[in-house]
């Protein structure tokens, strides 16, 4: 699942992207840069730490997912996102918590 980038949407440009790596590491940062509306060319410093596999209970099936914290750091402040990643079905459950205080939560719901 790729999140949403167009209209009320287009806020989570501002936060840490959906990003996994699948070896053993646990921790490591990634440097971007993004725009959104009057916002323009911010440079974006997430920080992202995978946790524990656990059974997540998915509205279609439970399936055992990776959970991923993210917390962004910019010139705009700080958000949080929370990801959960699945082997078979990537990203099954996005949550964005916008620089504009706003929540954007994001769940595959069928296949």
């Amino acid at each position: 699942m790729h999140p949403p980038r167009e209209e009320v949407a287009g806020i989570i440009q501002l936060s840490a992207f959906p990003y996994i790596k699948l070896n053993k590491v646990k921790k490591w940062k990634w440097k971007l840069e993004a725009s959104y509306e009057n916002y323009q060319n911010i440079k974006l410093r997430p920080t992202y730490k995978k946790l524990d596999d656990y059974k997540y209970k998915g509205r279609f099936k439970d399936l055992i997912c990776t959970p991923i914290i993210a917390e962004t750091e910019s010139e705009l402040g700080l958000t949080n996102s929370k990801f959960l990643y699945n082997k078979d079905y990537g990203f099954v459950f996005l949550e964005f918590n916008n620089i504009d205080n706003s929540k954007i939560i994001l769940e595959l719901v069928e296949l």
